[in-house]
């Protein structure tokens, strides 16, 4: 598996697993991902996943998640590393089931205290709770994708913080 696609999947099993039947529905998934990736930019400077978001109507859809959880379905076929998490997770309709345990040697310990952290915050709420609360500045100020800073921002981050990924950003699209 490619480490970004590993990464992706580890972290929606991670999060699955840690419901009682190991289901839930993609809205709560995704908004359980988007909050602790939000958490994780703001404190450390850095997303868990590396996944686009897209501010969609009912709040942010990390695109690549997104598609994965598509072939899962059998929607849609990308590459070899995609087509195999469909062995790791079951989908039907909008109800998404983990049928393995994640390997959470892809996931750092700041990342699973922020995925245990939004999974704590987020599990309890409705999808109209869940939209409402991810309709932030960073959905609000949003085209189509959702800017990394503007994320972080909406997750408290300061000015500091921001200068970090800005600068980071602006390294990795040097090219030589």
């Amino acid at each position: 598996m490619k480490d970004n696609i590993a990464i992706i999947i580890n972290s929606l099993l991670y999060i699955l697993n840690k419901i009682d039947d190991r289901t839930t529905d993609t809205h709560q998934l995704f908004k359980i991902l988007y909050f602790a990736e939000r958490k994780h930019l703001s404190l450390f400077g850095k997303p868990i996943t590396d996944d686009s978001y897209v501010a969609m109507k009912f709040g942010p859809v990390p695109s690549n998640a997104f598609n994965i959880i598509n072939c899962c379905k059998g929607d849609s076929f990308l590459d070899e590393s995609i087509i195999e998490a469909s062995k790791l997770i079951s989908v039907s309709g909008y109800k998404v089931t983990a049928t393995n345990e994640a390997d959470n040697e892809w996931l750092s310990d700041s990342e699973m205290k922020c995925l245990d952290a939004s999974f704590e915050d987020n599990i309890e709420l409705n999808f109209k709770q869940l939209t409402d609360k991810s309709h932030d500045s960073a959905w609000d100020n949003a085209f189509h994708y959702m800017d990394k800073l503007e994320i972080a921002k909406a997750g408290g981050a300061d000015e500091s913080m921001l200068s970090y990924i800005a600068s980071k950003d602006e390294l990795k699209n040097i090219r030589f």
